[in-house]
């Protein structure tokens, strides 16, 4: 029982800890207006109960109910306390339901995005309207990729695009792959690109993990992007890989869920004779935590990876919620904030894993991130400079918002720098 207490005290120490450390991460300009405006709802109410302190002091609360009775004869019962008192109730049935695991993993994960057509359009050509074929890349934009199953240790079936490099091998096996013999040619310029780096003695890697975003899936346009941007300028063979749960992959999201999923994803193309060291994993935005945690489990198996990437990362699970501009209509209620930060359920706790970590890592992150500010970053390479961890190097975007860091001119000459140190 002492040691459950302990942690339950850890847990609310850390929470109040985040709480306070992304208080000044600014807000956006339709947050500060949301804010304001349920700032001055609090004030109404808070106005009753002074009134009542007034009254009570000078002695003429015999007065009250008439008062009560002037003002619900009045229009400002009608035009103001009804609905700020509807409102005030509606706000706290968010707290409530925002402090719900069910809730907290609906949001976090957004695997209901598989349903939602902007969610998962490819781009402009894309004429799909309510749901993308995953059995497809083709339909995605991407000719030169497969889909593939990849189980999971505890039986979950995930969809996966394998995109193939482009290039002149990529050209040469094109007439085979639409002969349809796509497992055994793909598998062939797997075993041929390790061989061509293993010749060269090339410190680059030979195949990309992304992990995609949360209300995302392999389909939409931006993981379309990346694997184009990898595949074409780099000649790197890329795995799309949706979560249990998104796209067309079997089970629900959880925290140990996904981790799960990214491990089965590396060791899928293990089994295809891509040692891990020879291969780097690139998480965005949600998929940022759970490379990480990736990143940490293999280094302590001793099967390092190549390298990491991460793209626009929080700090952790908690601190994007805290941060997230929607959630900042809490700070408006009071206890609003440090209930939803003392019962957020998951950890993804960047933070706490990259300082121990010996591998190259990337971090880059655009200034005008609304989604998951920049102070994330900022502060995820503080915990770096603390623990003396040089091994990562952190890239700041200018005017970058949170979906377009990869069409940075600089970040082509960035990777390739990172991708041959």
């Amino acid at each position: 029982m002492t040691k459950v207490n302990d942690r339950r005290l850890l847990q609310r120490d850390m929470a109040v800890a985040e709480s306070r450390c992304f208080d000044d991460s600014g807000l956006n300009l339709s947050a500060c207006c949301a804010q304001a405006l349920f700032l001055t709802t609090r004030m109404l109410f808070s106005a009753s109960g002074i009134l009542y302190l007034l009254a009570s002091s000078m002695k003429i609360l015999p007065l009250w109910p008439k008062l009560v009775d002037s003002l619900m004869n009045s229009n400002l019962w009608t035009h103001c306390v009804v609905p700020a008192t509807f409102l005030a109730l509606l706000l706290y049935f968010i707290v409530a339901l925002a402090t719900f695991e069910k809730c907290q993993s609906f949001i976090l994960f957004g695997d209901a995005g598989k349903f939602i057509p902007f969610c998962n359009r490819a781009g402009a050509f894309d004429s799909t309207v309510w749901q993308s074929n995953f059995a497809d890349p083709v339909s995605a934009g991407l000719p030169n990729a497969y889909s593939v199953q990849i189980r999971t240790a505890d039986g979950e079936e995930l969809g996966a695009w394998h995109v193939l490099p482009s290039g002149a091998s990529s050209l040469a096996a094109a007439q085979q792959l639409v002969a349809g013999d796509q497992a055994g040619v793909a598998e062939r310029l797997l075993r041929e690109s390790v061989a061509a780096v293993e010749r060269a003695r090339s410190s680059s890697p030979v195949a990309v993990l992304y992990l995609h975003g949360n209300w995302e899936t392999r389909a939409k346009w931006l993981s379309v992007e990346h694997a184009r941007f990898l595949s074409s300028h780099f000649g790197l063979h890329v795995v799309l890989l949706d979560y249990r749960g998104f796209g067309d992959s079997s089970g629900a999201p959880s925290e140990s869920g996904v981790m799960a999923d990214a491990l089965a994803a590396v060791h899928w193309l293990a089994a295809r004779g891509v040692p891990l060291s020879l291969v780097c994993v690139w998480g965005h935005s949600l998929g940022s935590g759970v490379a990480a945690q990736l990143a940490a489990r293999l280094q302590r198996a001793s099967t390092p990876l190549h390298s990491l990437v991460l793209e626009a990362p929080f700090y952790s699970a908690r601190a994007a919620a805290i941060t997230f501009p929607l959630t900042q209509v809490l700070r408006a209620i009071p206890m609003g904030m440090p209930l939803l930060c003392r019962s957020f359920k998951f950890g993804f706790r960047t933070a706490d894993i990259l300082p121990e970590l010996s591998l190259p890592m990337l971090i880059f992150h655009g200034t005008s991130d609304s989604t998951v500010p920049i102070q994330h970053s900022r502060k995820l390479m503080r915990a770096m400079d603390d623990a003396k961890n040089t091994h990562a190097r952190f890239v700041t975007l200018p005017k970058c918002d949170h979906l377009h860091a990869l069409f940075q001119p600089a970040i082509l000459a960035i990777l390739a720098q990172f991708f041959k140190r």
